[in-house]
């Protein structure tokens, strides 16, 4: 705590300093520099969790409007209002249907079945986390499921670290396979205007590919763990349904949702609406509940979402972007495999280490500028993908391993080094099939 506090006064200093060279002997712009040091500034603050992300991130914004880089005007042109609706919307439904107790109903519903042996005890639980966390908030899932496993595993004396760091993989893999999974998925979505099928049609695949990969690498890993005998699953007494009420509105309303963003080419109807119309519906059905569920909605996270958008929109504003572009552009040479691999270890070793949100955010102006520079119109596909895939490696990548690697600090004394020894070889893993996997794809077009 020390050093980071040291660290970052003398990091702002420096910024400082490199300032006035940047500024009279690169050939960039005044508003150029000022933007990349911001830029340099927030990231850093991030990576170092100095203080929280919202107050960073809305700091770093009111410089920006302070310099003059970015007007009132501009905040509200590159805000993405439908980012934002269908974050929201999704927030609302699933806090109602985690406080109706949906969630715990599917996943003991699942464990009741006869399992042998933990390894298929924990592929259980991973085919459930996978396909919650593609259509529900990852979040909100691995907060289930977490003490569920723990619960579990306490039960039948087995180890719950396999079934943790299972959970962590499949959360955040199951959320790239459709448009709503993960924030970064719903902001490329919306800025290509994609519909939810064609997104998905796209987007499994490879999704599939690599989820499937990392069992196999999870298997490898805790082999002799996952080869325990498994008796029985016997669960604490009493009901896991809180509220007859909510669970009556919210499992319908969830269905219809789902329905509307599957039927966006027949009815119209964009998931930011879809969303948004079953979120007021919950909110106006709820009763006393709803105001327990907007108090539970990530508010921070809509928050620095929107400021995020609007920073990614000045460096664009300014020509950052376009010359990053021009600079991938330049080292890769055209070559449309190079520019996949250089895209997907990119993106994938750099969202495991910073918020895949603001990377996302900065990254689809490029992939824009890179896709116009070059009609490869994969890298769309490549970025969704990669970002995605970094989120396995450290706990500060995701939410979903943020918590499971609390509850591991917590309960064995794991450290950051602990997680990263599991989290690295299977990013490897799956960051290399990702690459062979769209480097095939450019040749057989």
């Amino acid at each position: 705590m020390m050093r980071r506090h040291y660290f970052v006064p003398i990091l702002l200093v420096s910024l400082f300093i490199t300032y006035f060279p940047m500024r009279d002997y690169t050939g960039l712009s005044e508003e150029q520099v000022q933007t990349i040091l911001m830029f340099i500034a927030l990231f850093s603050m991030l990576a170092l969790e100095y203080r929280h992300r919202t107050v960073v991130s809305l700091t770093s914004l009111a410089i920006l409007w302070y310099l003059g880089i970015v007007g009132s005007e501009d905040m509200i042109h590159y805000l993405d209002f439908d980012v934002l609706g269908l974050l929201f919307g999704m927030m609302v439904i699933v806090e109602t249907l985690r406080e109706a107790g949906f969630l715990s109903i599917l996943a003991r519903a699942l464990i009741s079945l006869r399992m042998k042996v933990y390894y298929q005890l924990l592929m259980a639980f991973s085919l459930l986390t996978f396909l919650l966390s593609a259509f529900l908030d990852n979040a909100t899932v691995i907060l289930v499921m977490v003490p569920i496993v723990l619960e579990v595993c306490e039960i039948l004396g087995l180890d719950p670290v396999p079934a943790l760091i299972t959970l962590s993989v499949s959360s955040n893999l199951g959320g790239i396979a459709t448009p709503v999974g993960d924030p970064p998925n719903i902001m490329i979505s919306s800025h290509l205007e994609t519909h939810f099928n064609e997104f998905v049609w796209k987007a499994v695949p490879p999704t599939l590919l690599v989820y499937l990969i990392s069992l196999a690498v999870v298997m490898m890993l805790f082999r002799e763990k996952l080869r325990v005998k498994v008796e029985g699953v016997a669960f604490k007494e009493g009901s896991v349904i809180r509220s007859r009420r909510l669970l009556l509105a919210s499992v319908p309303t969830i269905m219809v949702v789902i329905s509307l963003f599957l039927l966006e080419d027949l009815t119209g109807i964009r998931p930011a609406s879809a969303a948004l119309y079953g979120a007021v519906f919950l909110l106006m059905v709820g009763g006393e509940s709803m105001p327990n569920i907007l108090r539970e909605v990530n508010w921070d996270l809509l928050i620095f979402l929107g400021s995020i958008l609007v920073f990614s929109g000045a460096l664009e504003k300014v020509g950052v972007l376009h010359i990053l572009a021009q600079s991938i552009y330049s080292s890769t040479q055209g070559s449309e495999i190079l520019t996949i691999t250089s895209l997907t270890w990119l993106s994938s070793l750099t969202s495991a280490f910073v918020d895949n949100i603001p990377y996302t955010a900065v990254m689809i102006p490029i992939i824009d500028e890179l896709v116009r520079l070059t009609g490869y119109d994969v890298l769309w596909w490549v970025l969704v993908v990669s970002v995605g895939l970094g989120g396995v490696a450290t706990p500060i990548a995701s939410v979903p391993s943020l918590v499971v690697y609390s509850v591991l600090r917590e309960r064995f004394g794991f450290k950051f080094s602990d997680f990263m020894k599991w989290g690295v070889p299977i990013l490897i893993t799956i960051s290399s099939a990702a690459n062979l996997y769209y480097s095939l794809l450019s040749l057989s077009l």
